[in-house]
């Protein structure tokens, strides 16, 4: 158990109403000179690790690509277009119904 001063109690309640966690509060208000380090080699070793991500060639990251369309898919976005336009007052619901039977009955 640790025991606090009336000084530590009103620094830990003063952080954690500030919006910083209760255990690194607590750290702070025990031993404010290792905390000070702690936040400055934290901070140094963020900047480390920022400044290399950034620096790293741009090249080295591979692109993403997009998946090709299947058959299918095609197929379906073409009846969908074609249904779309026909009938242009429909209910999406039902464009998908008539263009997904559509796409159905040309896979055979």
């Amino acid at each position: 158990m640790i025991q606090l001063n009336q000084e530590q109690v009103a620094m830990v309640s003063r952080l954690v109403a500030m919006g910083v966690p209760f255990p690194i509060a607590l750290a702070a208000a025990t031993d404010p000179q290792a905390a000070a380090r702690g936040a400055r080699d934290g901070l140094e070793l963020f900047a480390y690790g920022a400044n290399a991500v950034l620096d790293a060639p741009t090249k080295a990251l591979k692109a993403v690509r997009k998946r090709k369309a299947s058959a299918y898919s095609k197929r379906y976005g073409a009846a969908y277009k074609r249904l779309k336009k026909k009938h242009p007052r429909a209910q999406h619901k039902t464009l998908v119904k008539k263009a997904h039977a559509e796409a159905r009955k040309g896979k055979k």
